[in-house]
């Protein structure tokens, strides 16, 4: 039987209200490792399912494509890591929602804010692409966050889409993919 819970709300960051906005898309390489640890199965109506805790280490460095239109707001050999709570089917559809931070090439935090995961939808569906509404080995998701330090007058909203699979035999996995979104100041 399952026990209902609280679900907390997330604070993300907005526009600022006055004064003027500017944008920069943000196009990165993504590559890294994912890792979990699940908890007990139990039973929901979709299939038998697994909770627990969930942690990404990525590297990032500018895409080729010339999309990236400031790459040293977040330098080459930059990491984003990720913390927080997994929900996982036994046909692969998961759900993972944490917390973010974008570490630079010395390992000071230069973005933190909240990310949100799927694995095994896809989005590009025909007449917009050629994926399946259950794609495998995909993930796709977002970030929102805000700057800290020199950075702090600006805020980060990008969507992940990458490749990987969450294996239950092996607690880490390879993600690789893109981060490709907006920088605000």
């Amino acid at each position: 039987m399952l026990r209902k819970r609280r679900i907390p709300l997330i604070s993300v960051p907005g526009l600022s209200l006055l004064g003027q906005n500017c944008i920069w898309q943000l196009h990165k390489v993504v590559r890294g490792k994912r890792s979990i640890r699940l908890g007990r199965s139990y039973k929901c109506p979709r299939g038998i399912t697994q909770k627990g805790n969930c942690e990404f280490k990525v590297g990032l460095v500018s895409a080729p494509k010339g999309c990236d239109q400031d790459p040293g707001l977040i330098p080459g050999g930059s990491v984003l890591t990720a913390e927080g709570t997994i929900v996982r089917r036994s046909d692969g559809l998961a759900q993972f929602v944490g917390r973010f931070k974008i570490l630079d090439p010395g390992g000071r935090a230069i973005f933190s804010g909240h990310i949100v995961t799927f694995d095994r939808i896809g989005s590009h569906q025909k007449p917009f692409g050629s994926e399946s509404c259950k794609q495998p080995k995909h993930v796709e998701g977002w970030i929102d966050g805000k700057g800290l330090y020199k950075l702090r007058d600006w805020t980060i909203r990008a969507d992940l889409v990458a490749e990987g699979s969450l294996s239950l035999k092996r607690r880490s996995t390879l993600l690789w993919g893109f981060l490709n979104g907006v920088l605000t100041r």
